[in-house]
């Protein structure tokens, strides 16, 4: 199985290496740059030319709600985005 990791940037995908690496299995690495039009043509142009079986977006994110705790670990289900002006 190949396996895409993909983050805006460098320290995104350093704070979470290593990965154990089942047998018969690759992981890959994709930093997009910061943005949604960076991430979306970064991403899209890798799983058209390599097409892995699983892409895995990690990263830091931001959050207004007081009941998530600094450094915790969430997944997200559906987000809001403020500041596109829509």
């Amino acid at each position: 199985m190949r396996i895409l990791i993909i983050a805006a940037t460098a320290t995104e995908l350093r704070e979470t290496t290593p990965w154990p690496v089942p047998e018969n299995h690759t992981i890959e690495t994709l930093v997009t740059g910061v943005g949604l039009l960076s991430s979306a043509i970064s991403i899209i142009k890798r799983i058209n030319s390599q097409k892995p079986d699983l892409a895995i977006q990690i990263g830091i994110a931001g959050s207004l709600s007081d009941s998530l705790p600094i450094g915790g670990a969430v997944v997200v289900k559906s987000e809001r985005v403020g500041d596109l002006g829509v």
